[in-house]
């Protein structure tokens, strides 16, 4: 670590004129701090990137001398202070604003730049404009709409809505509303979604198709490239009956033969993973013949055990338990006819750990078999297989050769982390 007087130097050096606006961001690590750097930063002369975690400590935030010098580039928004909520009663200070209001005043402080946000919404409320003029939104909900589409910056977003049904969601819920700005998004190339998936709206039907409803696939933003569904808590099979046109989203997703689509990693929730063998089976030919570079699992699983599904299908809510993974996961590695990379996610359960191990050296026996496999340790200094066990994952190699219906044939790799 430099001195802090050689520190000085360095920085006079660098700003032999104090009133030039330093750019970018450090970090403990690249350099030491002095005092007259940190007036520097109070009196807006140094601007330093910062990010905004769940655990933030607002009163401290709200007191000190730099929040309005820190630009915010990363946002990841406490459930406890979900701006759709009607009324949050959490006060801080000396009660001028709530948490959830000095979280909206962050997020506005800071929009122009920001670049990464994560924020727990409940998708289901009402947010038209009748609800407004009636006063049954919360300001922060209504100033959190206003300010999403000018996160002109914004290159990753997370939407987490954990409890969530799956249903038909009205045109005026604030599902489609947030679905609607994300699709604007110009620099959008993240998405991780965890909620709803269907609205009511539907799809003017072509000649000779069948008019399907819009979904969550109808509103991927155009520089889109990794893509992450998830079911949290609560897997919703509703989602993926045909009618509602999920599945022939996906479909043309994977397939992307008009290349519409710049998506190159796919993660999918566990009822894309629990769906019946037949019509998991019919999303495998769309996936060899498209360019998805990787696939995988959006939620956690266990490999042999399935997890519960439920759903609100008016009057109760019914439940069911889903089919374990494993012969969906199985069937698609057999099927493969391409290079591609597939993510079954960390785990350190040494149980499960051990199962899906046993189940990679399972590919190179029986019907379309693999050749063979090999651990594969990352180019990253660690070669010792107990580092990536005790990290929850172990990455494979496994190699196949294929040989279509033509008769021509090659040799293809499929990389795992398992």
């Amino acid at each position: 670590m430099i001195k802090s007087k050689q520190t000085h130097l360095l920085f006079e050096e660098v700003f032999k004129d104090k009133g030039i606006v330093v750019d970018g961001a450090f970090t403990p690590k690249n350099f030491a701090v002095n005092k007259w750097m940190v007036e520097l930063a109070a009196n807006g002369k140094l601007l330093i990137d910062g990010m905004v975690f769940r655990n933030i400590d607002l009163e401290k935030y709200v007191s000190s001398r730099f929040a309005k010098h820190i630009r915010i580039r990363r946002i990841e928004w406490s459930q406890s202070y979900d701006p759709s909520l009607a009324r949050c009663e959490i006060m801080v200070g000396d009660g001028k604003a709530n948490a959830a209001e000095l979280m909206v005043n962050i997020f506005r402080d800071n929009v122009e730049h920001l670049q990464n946000l994560c924020v727990f919404l409940s998708l289901d409320i009402d947010v038209s404009d009748e609800a407004k003029d009636n006063n049954f939104l919360s300001k922060t909900i209504t100033d959190f709409l206003e300010l999403l589409p000018q996160c002109v910056a914004l290159e990753s977003l997370c939407v987490m809505d954990p409890h969530g049904m799956s249903h038909h969601a009205e045109q005026s819920s604030l599902q489609v509303k947030v679905m609607q700005i994300m699709k604007g998004l110009p620099k959008l190339t993240g998405l991780e979604w965890q909620g709803n998936m269907v609205e009511d709206m539907w799809h003017p039907a072509k000649e000779g198709e069948a008019a399907v409803r819009y979904n969550l696939l109808d509103y991927l933003p155009a520089e889109l490239e990794a893509l992450i569904i998830s079911d949290g808590d609560q897997p919703k099979m509703f989602a993926w009956h045909q009618q509602n046109g999920v599945s022939s989203g996906l479909k043309a997703v994977l397939r992307n033969k008009d290349k519409k689509y710049k998506i190159e990693s796919l993660l999918l929730p566990r009822s894309f993973w629990g769906l019946e063998l037949a019509s998991f089976q019919s999303f495998i030919e769309p996936l060899n013949a498209g360019d998805i570079e990787e696939i995988g699992f959006g939620d956690s699983f266990e490999l042999k055990k399935g997890s519960i599904a439920r759903e609100w299908m008016r009057p109760v809510m019914q439940s069911w338990q889903l089919p374990p993974p494993e012969k969906r996961l199985d069937l698609l590695m057999r099927s493969l006819s391409r290079e591609i990379s597939v993510d079954l996610g960390p785990c350190k359960d040494r149980g499960e750990r051990a199962a899906r191990v046993k189940w990679v050296h399972s590919l190179i026996q029986g019907d379309d078999a693999f050749e063979r496999w090999e651990r594969d340790m990352r180019e990253d200094g660690h070669t010792d297989k107990f580092y990536y066990q005790t990290n929850g994952f172990e990455f494979f190699n496994v190699w196949k050769k294929y040989r279509g219906p033509n008769g021509y044939g090659n040799e293809f790799m499929v990389a795992m982390r398992v």
